[in-house]
């Protein structure tokens, strides 16, 4: 996985994220990416998710908050 930061014309923050095959791989297998958002100069942790829905997803991260799957 590659991370960058740069700043646009406008001067607004980018941020960029790389993936390998290694990375998609382990989405895939519902292994969320966690990041550090000190990385890109602010606060906080960035997850990056993946599944064959919406749905499939959702449940994941109903599991990984401890919450009820759905909305609300």
């Amino acid at each position: 996985m590659i991370k960058a930061a740069a700043v646009d014309e406008r001067g607004r923050p980018i941020v960029i994220v790389g993936l390998s095959v290694g990375n998609m791989v382990k989405l895939q297998k519902g292994q969320p990416i966690e990041m550090d958002l000190a990385d890109f100069g602010s606060e906080g942790t960035l997850v990056i998710m993946g599944g064959e829905t919406e749905a499939t997803i959702m449940a994941e991260l109903s599991a990984l908050l401890g919450k009820p799957e759905g909305p609300g």
